[in-house]
This record gives C-alpha cells, sequence and structure tokens, in this order.
C-alpha cells in the first residue's frame, strides 16, 4: 500500500504543475433608496466576480436591478465592477473583507455594503486550482494544455446534504464514492492531461490546435434561507477553430440538497403550456413576429421545450440553452428568463411557498 501512494504521488508532480491561489467568498447586503441591495461577491486574488440584485417582492420584475458582474481589486483595495462580458464600469468603490463602500457609476447616492453574518444564511467557500502539463516536457517549444478549476462548496460540517448535491452537481459524473473537494480537482486535472498526452501519437511538434486549455468558474447567483442556485462557467478547447463556453445551473433546497428539476418544480401536465410561454417569450425577445416560426430565424425547433438548466432570480426563473442545444453555435446561446407573475400558476404546489409573489426573498 505504501508503494502504490508513494508512485501516484511522484506521477502527479513530475507530470504537471500545480499552483492554487487565494480565494473568498462572502454575501453583502446594504439600503438602496428604498430596498436592500445584495452583492454575493466572490474573488480569487484580486480577480472578482458574482451577482447583485435588490430584494424586492419576486413578482415586482419592473424595476429589479439584477446584475452578473466581473473586475478587479487593486493592491489598494479600489474595487471596479463590470457587467459580465461588457467594457463598461458600472459600480467603483473600495474593499475590504467585511464591508464595500461605493457607488453605481450612473447614481450619486454612495452605498454601503456589509458582510451578512446571519447563522441560518448558508455559508460557502471556493475550491480552486490551476495546472499546466507540456505535450512533450522538457523539449524546447512544446505546446502545453493549462487548466483552472474554479468550484464553490457549502461548508460540509453544517450542510451535509448539499454538499452532497453540490459534489455531484461539480463532479458532471454519476460516481458515488466518497471523494472531497480536492480530490474532485485532481480527478478532473488527471482525466484532462490525461487525454491530452493520448495527443503525442498524432503530432510530432504540435501546432495551435495542441495548445489545449481547460477552465470551469462556479458562481453563487441567488440565495436566501430557503433556496440556493449554483452557476458553473466551462470554457474547453481542445483544438479546431474555436473553443466551447457552456453554463450549467441548479436550484437547491438549501436544507436538504434536493435540486428542483423542472419536472419536480412545475405540474404534472406542464409542459405543453411552458412550452408554448417559452417559444413566445423568445419570439419577443429576438423581434420575431408571433405568426413566424423560429426555424425561419435559424433556429432547430419551432417550440421551445423546457431543459433541466434553470436558474432562479427574484423575479423569475430563466431557462438556459447552450450552443448546439436549439440553435447553431452562430446564434450564440439562448436565454430565455421568465417572471414568476407569467410561470407561478404552474408552480407544484408544494413548493409555491418558495416562490409566493407576497413573500420578500
Amino acid at each position: 500500500m505504501y508503494k502504490t501512494y508513494f508512485l501516484i504521488y511522484i506521477f502527479i508532480v513530475t507530470i504537471f504543475t500545480v499552483q492554487g491561489q487565494q480565494s473568498y467568498y462572502q454575501l453583502y447586503e446594504g439600503p438602496i433608496h428604498a430596498d436592500t441591495l445584495v452583492m454575493l461577491f466572490h474573488a480569487i486574488d484580486q480577480q472578482v466576480w458574482g451577482v447583485m440584485y435588490t430584494k424586492e417582492p419576486i413578482a415586482a420584475s419592473t424595476n429589479l436591478k439584477y446584475i452578473e458582474f466581473e473586475g478587479d481589486i487593486t493592491e489598494q483595495g479600489q474595487l471596479n465592477l463590470k457587467m459580465a462580458g461588457k467594457d463598461d464600469i458600472v459600480f467603483t468603490g473600495t474593499f475590504k473583507k467585511g464591508e464595500i463602500n461605493g457607488s453605481f457609476v450612473t447614481e450619486n447616492q454612495n452605498i454601503r455594503l456589509k458582510s451578512n453574518n446571519d447563522n441560518h444564511a448558508v455559508k460557502f467557500k471556493i475550491i480552486n486550482q490551476s495546472a499546466s502539463s507540456e505535450l512533450f516536457p522538457g523539449k524546447e517549444g512544446t505546446p502545453v494544455a493549462l487548466i483552472e478549476l474554479i468550484f464553490i462548496f457549502p461548508e460540509r460540517n453544517t450542510r451535509p446534504m448539499l454538499w452532497d448535491s453540490f459534489k455531484t452537481f461539480n463532479s458532471s459524473s454519476d460516481e458515488k464514492n466518497n471523494f472531497d473537494e480536492k480530490e474532485l480537482i485532481l480527478k478532473n486535472m488527471n482525466s484532462f492531461f490525461d487525454q491530452y498526452a493520448e495527443t503525442r501519437n498524432i503530432t510530432n511538434d504540435g501546432g495551435f490546435s495542441f495548445q489545449w486549455n481547460k477552465s470551469v468558474r462556479g458562481s453563487i447567483v441567488f440565495t436566501n434561507n430557503d433556496l440556493v442556485c449554483l452557476k458553473n462557467s466551462y470554457y474547453v478547447f481542445t483544438g479546431g477553430a474555436h473553443g466551447m463556453q457552456n453554463h450549467a445551473y441548479g436550484i437547491f433546497l438549501s436544507e436538504n440538497g434536493f435540486q428542483l428539476l423542472p419536472d419536480l418544480l412545475f405540474t404534472e401536465n406542464y409542459r405543453k403550456e411552458l412550452s408554448v410561454i417559452l417559444t413566445n417569450t423568445l419570439k419577443q425577445s429576438i423581434g420575431l413576429p408571433e405568426e413566424k416560426s423560429l426555424s425561419s430565424e435559424g433556429y432547430f425547433v419551432d417550440l421551445v421545450e423546457p431543459n433541466d438548466n434553470i436558474y432562479l432570480t427574484p423575479s423569475g426563473i430563466g431557462f438556459y440553452y447552450n450552443s448546439y442545444e436549439i440553435a447553431p453555435y452562430s446564434t450564440g446561446h439562448t436565454n430565455i428568463f421568465i417572471s414568476f407573475d407569467k410561470i407561478y400558476h404552474l408552480i407544484n404546489t408544494e413548493y409555491k411557498t418558495f416562490f409566493d409573489p407576497n413573500i420578500q426573498f
């Protein structure tokens, strides 16, 4: 047994280089106008990302602010946030782990956000690791595979069932092995680098297509005392014309870790009506008249059926379709958001109390 562990250790160290970074997650809250702003703040060293939204009745979507952001923190503590995928800064301020002070660039009101230390709230931690592997170790100019993995987990000792559900969701497999977060990281890295090493059989020196890259970034995009919504963003390039980016969402009951998939969240005969709602909502978002078909715009379907890739905000539920699910790569991802006032009647009675329009999140 001792020799087996020793050999595995030597293999890991000699095949690829691993590097960890400081990580941080915190929920911040503070007043804004007559409401409360919530910021779910994720950070690794100086890189930050997350979401912010206002606490309003969940059916009141007209004035709701829900922003996915990314940005950075300078060494002096200056915080600059942009809308995800955009260039313009939307929020500036100062940061320290217990407090954020700043303002939106379009408003004059100073906002003071403090970390939420509610004992009933779910606490999360970020598990991250990056690594690289040379295709031809020691050879000058050899192609290199890079991988960066960022997973987020609840605290295992306080939310063991939720932790198990996150482990299953993050592992993207049906394995029942009792591995922990670090072993999950190692399994991902070993699998990626094993596939990369196999390409030595088809090239002598490599090229651009052999500069592989993989990244996974997890984030909490909604949370309260009852529900948690997890998002994992994936990017993989293993040769070809372009890499592939996908987003995977999961909504979980925070108490027992139960994942609310559509067949459980909605009433028994929901699919037909919800498909019509999804189709009409998509047509409206792309400016397509109701009488015209989606296939006339290049979509693979004329009726959009619900999938399991759903996310939650304070004002509704979104259905996210990655490239090639219902449209070609050139169309991009399809994000269909439905406010609760249009979908609440379809929610299963057992779960309606979690989405009551008269209750604030």
